[in-house]
């Protein structure tokens, strides 16, 4: 925990943090719920900023690593229906435009991927989770053939939890 905070600490995005919560503008783990189609969408956001200069900043930070394996384009592709849901929610809360930051807090040095929408993109951010949500509806989840080390020890289904996603139940 102390590393992931030293390396937070020198996070870009930590300054506006900080200012954020000195005038009571930043809110941690954000409850929301939002209607996506005739599915509700609900999570938590690890920090937002809904005055943020320029809209609302939302924050969420991934303790993984990157590395030469696992580089930051892979990092945002995985995370990117998370980051869509996010900025939806957010421009729901209060209109306007969102600015999504990844931080990763592994490794030496934090990295963050940032991603902004305009009022106008969130239209079409809907509807790129709809579609997700569309092509889950079979309901075929094939089985994970061997564990990911940057998305399964914190999923519900798998080594951590259930551990019925890996082929032979191995973690």
């Amino acid at each position: 925990v102390t590393s992931l905070l030293a390396s937070f600490s020198r996070a870009p995005v930590a300054l506006t943090l900080l200012a954020a919560q000195k005038t009571g503008q930043l809110q941690k783990e954000f409850p929301f719920s939002t209607l996506v189609g005739q599915t509700i969408v609900q999570g938590f956001i690890d920090a937002i900023c809904l005055d943020s200069a320029g809209g609302t900043l939302v924050v969420d930070y991934k303790t993984s690593k990157l590395s030469e394996d696992y580089t930051l384009e892979q990092a945002a592709a995985a995370y990117k229906y998370q980051m869509a849901s996010y900025a939806l929610a957010a421009s729901r809360h209060k209109p306007g435009p969102v600015r999504v930051v990844l931080v990763f807090l592994g490794g030496d040095e934090p990295v963050e991927s940032v991603l902004e929408f305009s009022q106008d993109q969130i239209p079409g951010l809907e509807e790129e989770i709809m579609s997700l949500i569309d092509s889950m509806a079979p309901g075929d989840f094939p089985v994970v053939g061997k564990f990911d080390s940057h998305q399964c020890p914190g999923c519900v289904a798998g080594p951590n939890a259930a551990g019925i996603c890996l082929t032979g139940g191995q973690s």
